[in-house]
C-alpha cells in the first residue's frame, strides 16, 4: 500500500458547492464528467493496511478509533489533517502528529478523537494512521466509532480505496452530506451526480490529502419523495485515471443522520 507524504505541492484549483461554515461564498465550477469504462483493477481487497487515510464529517458528541495489529508488533502514528477545499478555494494545513500507539501482536488499542481540534474546523477533516517501518507484515486494522448513534465502521485497508462510489438515498430523504478526501499523490477533479434527477456538481483539482465537504442541499440536489416509484443514489467519481478517494458521510431522513461508509465500484453510471 502507498505511503503518504505529508508535505504536498499546492495546485491551482476551483471548487464547487460546499458547506456554509467553510465556504464563505464563491461560485461552483462544473468539472468534466468522469471517463466511462473500467477505472481500476482489483486483485484482492483487504481490511489490513500499513497506512490508511479516512475522513470524518459532523460526528456529533464523540468519536474514537480502535486499532488492531496482526501477527507482528507495530507502532502507529495518528495524524490530524486540516487541509480543506471549498467553493472559496484551497486552504492548506500541515498534518499534526497527535498520538503514537504501540501494539503487540494481535492486540487492540484506542485513540479518542479531539473533535475540537483545529483540523476538524467546520465539522470535518481527515486522519492518517501510519505504521512506522516498511515491513509488508506490519499491518493493522482500523475502526471508527461515533456518537450519537453508536455507529462502528471499518475505515482501513484497500476495501475503502477507489475512484467511484455510490451512496444509496432512501425515498423521502432530504439531504446527503459527504466528506471526500484525495488519497492520491496528484490532484484530481471530482464529480457528483444523481441517478434520479439532474443533479450535477464538479470540483476541480482536489489536491492530495485535501478534504471537500459536499452538501446536496447547497448544491440544489433534490431527492425522490416517499411516494416515488424507486429510491436513488448519489455517485462520487474521480475523473483522473488512477486517482483514489476516501468517502464518508450521512443521509438525512426523517430528521435523523443515517451514516454511510461506501465501498468503491468499477465503471461509472454517467
Amino acid at each position: 500500500m502507498t505511503k503518504f507524504r505529508l508535505s504536498m505541492v499546492v495546485f491551482a484549483l476551483s471548487a464547487g458547492c460546499s458547506s456554509p461554515e467553510a465556504s464563505g461564498g464563491g461560485s461552483p465550477t462544473r468539472g468534466p464528467l468522469p471517463e466511462t469504462g473500467e477505472v481500476g483493477q482489483v486483485t484482492q481487497r483487504s481490511q489490513l493496511a500499513d497506512s490508511t487515510v479516512f475522513n470524518i464529517v459532523d460526528l456529533g458528541t464523540g468519536a474514537w478509533l480502535n486499532m488492531m495489529s496482526d501477527q507482528e508488533a507495530v507502532t502507529l502514528q495518528v495524524f490530524y489533517i486540516g487541509d480543506k477545499t471549498t467553493a472559496s478555494g484551497h486552504f492548506p494545513s500541515t498534518a499534526v502528529l497527535v498520538d503514537t500507539i504501540s501494539l503487540d501482536p494481535f492486540q487492540a488499542k484506542g485513540h479518542s478523537l479531539n473533535l475540537s481540534h483545529a483540523a476538524f474546523a467546520g465539522g470535518y477533516g481527515s486522519l492518517l494512521v501510519d505504521a512506522i517501518g516498511v515491513s509488508p507484515t506490519t499491518v493493522f486494522q482500523t475502526y471508527l466509532t461515533s456518537q450519537p448513534g453508536n455507529v462502528t465502521q471499518d475505515v482501513g485497508g484497500s476495501v475503502y480505496q477507489g475512484s467511484v462510489f455510490r451512496i444509496p438515498v432512501f425515498r423521502g430523504s432530504t439531504n446527503v452530506v459527504l466528506a471526500v478526501t484525495n488519497q492520491s499523490d496528484f490532484a484530481t477533479d471530482v464529480v457528483f451526480t444523481q441517478s434520479e434527477g439532474p443533479g450535477y456538481e464538479g470540483i476541480q483539482s482536489l489536491v492530495p490529502l485535501s478534504t471537500y465537504k459536499f452538501d446536496s442541499t447547497l448544491c440544489n440536489f433534490t431527492w425522490p419523495p416517499v411516494s416515488a416509484a424507486r429510491p436513488a443514489y448519489l455517485q462520487v467519481a474521480a475523473s483522473q485515471p488512477g486517482a483514489t478517494l476516501a468517502v464518508s458521510g450521512y443521509v438525512v431522513y426523517s430528521n435523523a443522520k443515517w451514516r454511510v461508509a461506501p465501498v468503491p465500484v468499477h465503471g461509472a453510471l454517467f
